[in-house]
């Protein structure tokens, strides 16, 4: 509770109160550290995923599901013809709920990719891939995902919460030239990329003291994790 504030950046300061053993409060003094807060996210402390979720109506705990949290996704062996902004928000609807979309394609050569920022269901498995049928022809163009700042997730399904080595599962790994090859795997982790541009959207925002900004977030200290949002069945 000390630390956090610093690692957040937060200008005008955060109060922070401990409602149950991993659930705390965080009523935020100005609505622009807030703001850089949730678009920061996701946030992980002490190898803990924080889940934040922003109370409505009363603010009821027990009606808060902490099962949301909102990624970059960078989307790989992407066609030229799915370069627009539409097709670019209908592949990330694929992965979850849509909150942005960065430029066009980024980065070099066969490294290039798209980037959707999407609110995926942590209790879900992630999803590895796309595939997408483009020109209706029958023949479909698989699309590699790579989430920035994922956490430590189980390699065996998929899901955030614990890792491969602590999964109770009895279900056994594929095998592949007889060895085991699980089908995710640390390759669906990369490296955030910053985008001052996208911060531009919350300069205009007025410099307001408001004691009742309020967040909530609950920490998972058995698996050192934070909470995402909605995705569709594993492919």
């Amino acid at each position: 509770m000390r630390v956090i504030s610093r690692i957040w950046h937060v200008y005008k300061g955060v109060e922070i109160e401990s409602l149950t053993g991993i659930i705390f409060s965080f009523q935020f003094k100005d609505l622009n550290d807030r703001s850089r807060v949730l678009l920061g996210a996701p946030w992980t402390f002490d190898n803990a995923l924080l889940v934040l979720e922003e109370p409505v109506g009363k603010g009821s705990i027990e009606k808060m599901a902490f099962n949301m949290c909102d990624f970059w996704v960078q989307i790989y062996q992407v066609p030229l013809l799915c370069s627009s902004r539409e097709i670019r928000w209908f592949l990330g609807e694929m992965i979850g709920v849509v909150l942005d979309v960065d430029g066009g394609l980024a980065g070099d050569g066969v490294g290039k990719f798209l980037r959707v920022r999407v609110r995926i269901d942590i209790t879900k498995p992630l999803r590895r891939c796309l595939r997408v049928d483009i020109l209706g022809d029958g023949v479909e163009t698989i699309m590699l995902l790579r989430y920035e700042r994922l956490p430590h997730f189980c390699f065996k399904y998929g899901k955030i919460g614990h890792t491969m080595n602590k999964c109770q599962s009895e279900d056994q790994i594929p095998v592949v030239n007889g060895m085991g090859k699980p089908l995710f795997g640390a390759w669906m982790k990369v490296s955030s990329i910053l985008r001052k541009n996208y911060l531009r959207n919350f300069r205009g925002l007025s410099e307001i003291n408001n004691h009742n900004i309020t967040s909530c977030i609950k920490v998972d200290t058995d698996s050192k994790m934070m909470m995402p949002t909605s995705s569709l069945n594993e492919v």
